[in-house]
């Protein structure tokens, strides 16, 4: 994975045991993934020793201290992906309503978060300090950073939506910004594959 040199001594790549999903993360954090038998996997990279992280990661409530960066790769679970990625990519909500009507909604991007379009197929968000954004984890003391990719599959290839968010002190912001680059450059790459 591409990171800047001036960073490559603090930053690693961490993976489930599959190797189906990895992340760029601080150098000498734990983890914990979890690989669904339909493909879908979600990474959580955090401190060691960050109180009750063990229940608190993987789509759990945070600590309004926590420092993480968290991924999710949804490939084919059509409801989880067009879903995930619905508030941001009119195609998504477009697919949601047409497939599940009203048995399914799209929720509205929360107040306060920011957002931007990195490309066709990716957008970035920016969930402030105290803002419960799409950022996992968000809300808290730290602001959380992070892009949702998107593209329908063609023919024979199929490709869903994947997450990555990135919690850590605003004195850290280079760091965020070269995990999301790293992330960014793998998965947009790979919808275009």
């Amino acid at each position: 994975m591409n990171v800047p040199a001036s960073m490559s001594e603090r930053l690693a790549a961490y993976t489930d045991d599959q190797g189906e999903l990895y992340l760029v993360a601080p150098l000498g954090w734990t983890c914990q993934a979890s690989v669904g038998a339909d493909g879908n996997d979600s990474i959580a990279v955090y401190p060691p020793g960050e109180v009750g992280t063990s229940e608190f990661a993987l789509g759990h409530t945070w600590p309004k201290s926590a420092q993480a960066v968290t991924g999710d790769l949804l490939p084919a679970c059509y409801a989880c992906f067009v879903g995930q990625a619905c508030r941001f990519f009119p195609a998504a909500e477009h697919d949601l309503v047409r497939v599940y009507g009203s048995q399914l909604s799209c929720s509205r991007i929360p107040t306060g978060e920011g957002v931007s379009r990195v490309s066709p197929t990716v957008v970035a968000f920016a969930d402030p300090p105290g803002v419960a954004g799409t950022g996992e984890p968000s809300g808290g003391e730290y602001p959380a950073v992070g892009v949702v990719t998107f593209k329908q599959g063609s023919g024979t290839v199929t490709y869903g939506s994947a997450t990555e968010t990135c919690t850590l002190p605003k004195s850290d912001r280079a760091e965020c910004t070269a995990v999301i680059d790293a992330f960014v450059a793998a998965w947009d790459h790979r919808a275009e594959s």
